[in-house]
């Protein structure tokens, strides 16, 4: 079973995102976070084994995140800019 975190500052974004992912059984969507502060916290917290992660968010990138995890989840970047 993967724990995942849906980290995008849109919340159209992670609602569609769970959408989709309440079809797949072995996917339990654990939380939501709009901001990298926020995310670090629910990761320390939660322990997700999954990010969906928005590479572009207003409070920082979602490359910061990275050294700030004390744990190693599997991660899926998710943005809507063609340059990523």
């Amino acid at each position: 079973m993967w724990r995942a975190l849906l980290i995008d500052d849109e919340a159209p974004a992670r609602s569609h995102l769970g959408g989709l992912l309440a079809t797949h059984t072995d996917v339990e969507v654990i939380g939501e976070a709009t901001c990298v502060s926020e995310a670090a916290e629910l990761c320390e917290k939660l322990h997700p084994t999954l990010l969906f992660l928005d590479l572009q968010m207003p409070k920082g990138s979602g490359f910061e995140l990275l050294p700030r995890l004390n744990i190693q989840p599997e991660i899926i970047f998710v943005t809507a800019y063609e340059q990523y």
